[in-house]
């Protein structure tokens, strides 16, 4: 990040050198397949290159106390 606000994140790299925050639930790798502008936003396609699972622990949506529309 370019303004330094994760520098006291504690990261680690995948095995093709991308970084993932250290004691979180896990991480999924993909690579871009393309970019869609629909409106006011960009939707990317992409294929999983690979997934882990971590030890941090999951966050149900509901505890973020966010509404999504419908």
């Amino acid at each position: 990040v370019v303004d330094g606000s994760f520098e006291k994140v504690k990261t680690d790299h995948t095995a093709s050198g991308l970084p993932v925050v250290l004691g979180g639930a896990g991480w999924i790798e993909c690579r871009t397949v393309d970019i869609l502008e629909r409106g006011d936003h960009r939707i990317a396609l992409a294929d999983v290159v690979d997934i882990h699972q971590g030890r941090g622990k999951l966050m149900p949506l509901d505890a973020l106390k966010w509404h999504y529309g419908g």
